[in-house]
């Protein structure tokens, strides 16, 4: 797979764009810095290639890629997949990778694991609530995955402090 065949962050940006309503699965490797760290970052590189290749192999339909951050995944879909769907797939990644090491230029084998958020919604609002619920899972986990939901305790939390910096006039918000 080379580099020219991925959708990239400036594409998933323009995808948010559109305001589509979407379903997101955001797929962040715990830990990545430590692979970097520890193999090299050329040895990282291959990792991500390797994940990348797998990911497309387990979702060659409805499922549109798109390489984020160094280490964030944005699994795609446009027609509204319904979310035990979107966690049936979080599953599967998640189960596949904890029985798989990967072969790294045939010397090197590596496990990772994955934080998995899963959102519908539109615009840059859907990727932020995949991160917040990847934040929320990660409070207390990895390894797993987490759908958003607006009704958590976590994310009433967060609401109720920008509200609160919002009345004692520490936050103020800029409309354009």
């Amino acid at each position: 797979m080379s580099e020219n065949n991925l959708n990239n962050s400036a594409s998933f940006k323009r995808l948010l764009r559109e305001n589509k309503q979407l379903t997101l699965i955001l797929v962040d490797i715990d830990n990545f810095r430590n692979i970097n760290d520890s193999y090299g970052i050329e040895s990282g590189d291959h990792v991500i290639v390797k994940i990348l290749q797998t990911l497309h192999s387990l979702f060659l339909r409805n499922i549109t890629i798109y390489k984020l951050e160094s280490d964030e995944f944005a699994l795609v879909n446009e027609d509204n997949l319904d979310l035990s769907i979107a966690e049936e797939r979080a599953k599967l990644i998640i189960s596949y990778f904890n029985e798989t090491e990967l072969e790294i230029e045939g010397e090197l084998e590596v496990k990772v694991s994955f934080s998995i958020g899963i959102a519908r919604g539109r615009g840059i609002e859907v990727l932020n609530n995949a991160r917040l619920a990847i934040k929320e899972l990660r409070m207390h986990t990895r390894g797993t995955y987490k759908v958003y939901d607006r009704e958590s305790p976590y994310i009433k939390k967060i609401q109720d402090m920008f509200i609160g910096l919002i009345k004692s006039s520490q936050l103020f918000l800029k409309i354009r």
